[in-house]
């Protein structure tokens, strides 16, 4: 019986706990992103936090979902939802996404385009990944 399961497999699957920039709207900023086995995200930023989902592709190529919600610190109200298509080449998580950023009712006031590159800091979620759940 052949091995579904192999090394490089798991390599190409996006579980495990990446760190990078992401530039959009001519600026950079840091993320810390955690996906989990069970097909779900975590994500922390210097003024979000948020959680979603991931469907692995071809070839190490993958795709998530995400909701992120302003932090206190971050003097802004509000929710970003994400949809990304992004891959694996190594340690590397690279990607290009569509963020679009809502107020509090629901108004959308801003949508932008963000390319990102993180590297893998962790093989398996975040000790953070359910303490990120912003549906609560």
């Amino acid at each position: 019986m052949l091995d579904t399961n192999s090394a490089a497999d798991m390599v190409q699957t996006p579980v495990g706990v990446w760190s990078g920039l992401v530039h959009h709207d001519d600026q950079t900023d840091s993320y810390t992103i955690s996906f989990a086995p069970d097909g779900t995200i975590a994500l922390r930023t210097s003024i979000t936090v948020g959680n979603g989902t991931w469907v692995a592709g071809h070839a190490g190529k993958f795709s998530y979902d995400l909701t992120e919600t302003f932090t206190p610190a971050s003097g802004r109200a509000g929710r970003v939802e994400a949809h990304v298509e992004a891959h694996i080449e190594g340690a590397t998580h690279k990607g290009v996404g569509t963020a679009r950023i809502y107020t509090p009712d629901g108004v959308l006031v801003h949508s932008a385009t963000a390319e990102f590159t993180g590297e893998r800091v962790d093989d398996g979620p975040a000790a953070w990944h359910d303490a990120a759940d912003t549906t609560s």
